[in-house]
């Protein structure tokens, strides 16, 4: 929390090429909810939860071009992802569109744009890194009015 609370614009030199999984969030969200409502006994908790062995993963490329997934399961049997494409400008990711993969290889459908996915690529994420952190290890995706996520590049945590 402190490192999300406590971030700056990443700087010019700064090389932010290659892997990040996701670490950590500052909000909660429609996941987290049905997560508490297992302590009740709440079936809703069975309708969509995250896959805990495959963290979200950032890619940013050498032209700039990125892509960020979120790996899903459907009533904890069927996977699902959602990916969004951008270009890294600066301090800022621009998302140019966003996709949804319901589903395994044979049987399954690709949504173009979801709903969802498209409501938060509609403002430009900012690109920050925490003030204490000059490694780059871990950098700061702010989402204007919903909160931050926490990304670690992948090198540390192999």
């Amino acid at each position: 929390m402190e490192a999300l609370a406590d971030n700056v614009p990443i700087k010019q030199t700064f090389n932010l090429l290659g892997k990040y999984c996701y670490s950590f969030r500052d909000n909660w969200n429609f996941e987290e909810a049905g997560g508490m409502e297992r302590s009740y006994g709440s079936i809703r908790m069975l309708k969509l939860r995250s896959n805990r062995n495959r963290p979200s993963e950032l890619i940013v490329h050498e032209t700039g071009n990125c892509t960020l997934t979120d790996y899903r399961f459907i009533y904890c049997i069927v996977p699902m992802y959602i990916q969004w494409e951008g270009q890294v400008n600066d301090d800022t990711i621009t998302w140019s569109r966003t996709m949804m993969r319901k589903g395994w290889k044979y049987l399954g459908r690709t949504i173009d744009r979801p709903p969802m996915a498209e409501k938060f690529r509609q403002e430009p994420w900012l690109v920050r890194m925490p003030s204490q952190d000059e490694s780059g290890d871990l950098i700061v995706l702010e989402r204007k009015g919903i909160g931050r996520l926490a990304f670690a590049r992948d090198s540390v945590f192999p």
